[in-house]
């Protein structure tokens, strides 16, 4: 039952672009809240379920990595990081590109994936404005 409600998120959310009526929730984030309310009223998952099935290790890294990501963004380092990354790729879009995902690649040797997309969105989409590809950012 749970898959099936995951499901009809999923299906909603990718629907609300293409239905008028649906557009009013705008954000898939709002379909996956409805899913999860609905998984938990309906008992199909308790709390004490959802609960013990959260690493703690896993919040903390999320938590830690989204506080970070929010610090450079405020600092300015993002666009510093963006501009470097520009710079370096001489403009050319598809450098930009390579260079990120060069980038991306070193560090995530370091850290796990999870953080390294966290700290690093925001210099994604900064890159994508420079470049003139904001058509594609939802």
């Amino acid at each position: 039952m749970a898959f099936f409600l995951f499901l009809f998120a999923v299906v909603m959310a990718s629907l609300s672009a293409k239905l008028d009526p649906l557009k009013k929730f705008g954000r898939i984030d709002v379909y996956f809240t409805w899913t999860a309310m609905i998984i938990v009223i309906s008992h199909l998952l308790t709390w004490k379920g959802a609960v013990a099935s959260m690493s703690s290790s896993v919040l903390f890294t999320f938590a830690f990595a989204d506080a970070t990501a929010c610090a450079l963004t405020n600092s300015g380092a993002v666009g510093v990081m963006s501009d470097v990354i520009t710079a370096c790729a001489g403009g050319q879009k598809w450098a930009v590109l390579v260079l990120l995902f060069l980038i991306l690649s070193v560090v995530t040797n370091f850290i796990n994936n999870n953080t390294t997309s966290i700290l690093f969105r925001e210099c994604a989409f900064q890159l994508a404005v420079a470049n003139g590809t904001t058509e594609y950012l939802v």
